[in-house]
């Protein structure tokens, strides 16, 4: 007798987060889990990942981490957050006719210039490609 096959994972694959199937990302963080022994907590939300979080959080090195769990989540909290600006970003620059120069100056400034530069609405301006790259300059200048 062959003892039966092994167990189906729990919850079962095909649907997680809306993100269309688990395909061989599914199959990867299970080994990436099992590779560093990463707990259980850890373990839930790097299944809850978009593939595109889960390859930029699974691309750093923890071979040599003491603790692979808390850098991991370390990890997903950095990617995520700087993907929410990403997305804050987008709808920013969406919301006005910027050129190109401006929109790239923006995408590549730091999240906390980003950020500053986002509290503020650009009303009424006639050149708002002008005004954006001002306003990075001033934050960037102001914060070395």
């Amino acid at each position: 007798g062959h003892g039966g096959s092994p167990p189906a994972p729990q919850g079962g694959w095909g649907h997680g987060g809306g993100g269309g199937g688990w395909g061989p990302a599914g199959q990867m963080v299970e080994d990436f889990i099992q590779q560093y022994g990463l707990d259980e907590k850890v373990a839930v939300d790097l299944r809850m990942l978009p593939e595109e979080v889960l390859q930029e959080v699974m691309s750093c090195n923890i071979r040599n981490a003491r603790n692979p769990s808390a850098m991991v989540r370390s990890r997903i909290q950095a990617v995520q957050s700087k993907s929410k600006i990403f997305y804050m970003v987008e709808d920013y620059l969406g919301r006005y006719e910027v050129d190109e120069v401006a929109a790239s100056a923006l995408r590549n400034a730091q999240p906390e210039v980003q950020t500053r530069v986002m509290e503020e609405e650009m009303v009424n301006c006639r050149n708002p490609s002008a005004v954006l790259i001002s306003r990075i300059r001033a934050i960037e200048k102001g914060q070395r």
